[in-house]
């Protein structure tokens, strides 16, 4: 093994230098965000997921994160663990963090599961980082019921949408003093996991 070592290690100091900065694609110019009226009985998963944007990639469900393009990168989590179970980690676009979030790559795709969206967080200042239906980060709460229709739920500082086809919730939208200031979606989608069974085999809680 160690006269393996010497003739190891310039080939791992190649590779370290062949790797060098990563280039991102540029910033877009300008964005057409779409919106839309929003439905009388509610949004949608799917529906909701299409009128969202994050730094102009708009997405879909359910979302990969290599569906979201070059300038999109989740750091900080274990690809191994995250083949078979949910996993912490950070969005960042073109380097700069964005958003925490929740992954599992259940096939080829890193597939988003939870998204969060902070001031705390987000540190992207050369494109709009959110945009719901036209509704952007310190938007008011009359501005987000315009665009989204009346929520399911709404207290002083609080609003939820939930998915009008299996009733769960889908967004939560926080204010401080009257501004949109923290976003949390919930991506879900059915995973099949050997991870959500118990020992006995049964499914896990």
């Amino acid at each position: 093994m160690k006269r393996l070592l010497p003739l190891c290690l310039p080939l791992l100091l190649l590779t370290a230098c062949a790797i060098g900065p990563k280039e991102y694609p540029p910033v877009p110019d300008h964005v057409d965000y779409a919106t839309a009226a929003p439905p009388e009985d509610g949004w949608t998963t799917r529906e909701l997921m299409s009128m969202t944007y994050l730094c102009g990639q708009r997405l879909t469900w359910p979302q990969s994160v290599e569906g979201l393009g070059d300038a999109f990168e989740v750091t900080g989590y274990s690809r191994f663990l995250s083949r078979s179970r949910l996993v912490p980690g950070q969005l960042c676009y073109r380097g700069t963090p964005l958003a925490n979030v929740t992954v599992v790559r259940p096939k080829k795709e890193t597939m988003l599961y939870t998204f969060v969206l902070t001031p705390q967080i987000c540190e992207v200042t050369e494109i709009e980082p959110f945009v719901i239906n036209g509704v952007q980060m310190y938007d008011t709460m009359d501005d987000v019921a315009a665009a989204l229709g009346e929520p399911d739920y709404r207290s002083e500082d609080a609003m939820r949408y939930d998915d009008r086809e299996t009733g769960e919730d889908l967004y939560w939208f926080f204010f401080e003093d009257g501004e949109l200031i923290h976003v949390l979606l919930e991506l879900r989608f059915d995973i099949d996991l050997p991870l959500y069974r118990d020992e006995a085999g049964k499914e896990a809680t």
